[in-house]
């Protein structure tokens, strides 16, 4: 029995030797995985004052104006922009009497986009052939999939109608313009 308790006894030992070691080493190497989703954030802003063209003549097209629109994404999918307009009246402060059959639509707005600039990923898209506000009107026609801060410049023109009424004393069409940021 003592020839079996000496052999026994180191077999045991080593046994366990080797299991605390794997243990050991089980607790050294631990893994595990961490799961988290990122929000699609998109925010625009416009960066150049209003449009004011002045007087002009019906039916001939101004000469075009430049505006810019500052864009942030981090949507790799891509944007996409629209733009509206809708029928106003004249308006505006004294000496100004509103006559309210005196209006304009937004199809006198004209609008030329180019691809976005200043991105630095992807694709800058493919803007649109100029169209009027008359109804809402993409920018783009192949959607830019920049991420981070990039920037949208458009040429803007009026073709006030030839038929339009000119304004009463004091007054002037303000034609809003409604530009929509759509994540794609």
């Amino acid at each position: 029995m003592r020839a079996v308790r000496l052999v026994l006894i180191p077999v045991l030992a080593i046994i366990m030797a080797v299991a605390a070691g794997s243990a050991v080493y089980a607790s050294n190497n631990a893994s595990w995985s961490v799961s988290y989703n990122v929000a699609t954030a998109t925010s625009m802003v416009e960066t150049t004052a209003p449009f004011n063209f002045g007087t002009v003549m019906p039916g001939v097209l101004t000469a075009s104006t430049p505006n810019d629109l500052s864009i942030s994404t981090n949507d790799p999918a891509g944007i996409q922009i629209t733009a509206s307009s809708a029928t106003t009246a004249e308006s505006g402060a004294s000496p100004c009497v509103p006559d309210a059959s005196r209006t304009v639509d937004g199809s006198s707005i004209v609008l030329t986009p180019t691809p976005v600039t200043n991105g630095t990923t992807a694709t800058k898209g493919t803007a649109s052939a100029p169209g009027n506000l008359g109804a809402p009107y993409n920018l783009f026609s192949a959607v830019p999939t920049e991420q981070g801060a990039y920037d949208e410049v458009m040429g803007a023109q009026i073709v006030a109608p030839a038929n339009v009424k000119a304004n009463s004393t004091g007054c002037s069409y303000t034609l809003p313009v409604n530009f929509v940021l759509v994540a794609q």
